[in-house]
């Protein structure tokens, strides 16, 4: 059920934005390095990220845009049907991003993803 894994991930990522913006939990120091780092003053971070289920070859992504302050300023979820992997799903999630900061009007934009798969060839987008 993509629309379910969507809405669920929607859910999570926003229970994470109202933690973060209303509740000042104890963090242990070496689980301070995994807290979400504002960007740079006048930047907009996009943090994006997707999931996708092999069986069904179904994906989904969203993100959350939010400037140096930690103030939310806009978000996105989207399902795909027919994905050929998840690392597709992720490239999507990244250029939905893209679209949704453009949609803003954001002129400066940090994309942030946990896939280390296309950081490492967006890196070597010379020889790709």
């Amino acid at each position: 059920m993509p629309v379910k894994q969507a809405v669920l991930w929607v859910r999570d990522t926003a229970f994470d934005l109202w933690e973060i913006l209303h509740h000042k939990r104890q963090v242990p120091e070496d689980k301070e390095s995994q807290r979400w780092m504002p960007p740079h003053g006048g930047w907009i971070k996009c943090n994006v990220d997707a999931a996708f289920r092999v069986e069904s070859r179904i994906g989904a992504s969203g993100g959350v845009l939010r400037n140096s302050d930690g103030h939310f300023v806009g978000a996105h979820t989207k399902t795909y049907d027919h994905c050929l992997n998840a690392l597709m799903v992720e490239a999507w999630a990244c250029r939905d991003g893209i679209r949704l900061a453009s949609t803003c009007g954001v002129t400066k934009l940090c994309l942030e993803t946990d896939c280390l798969e296309l950081v490492l060839l967006w890196e070597l987008k010379e020889t790709q």
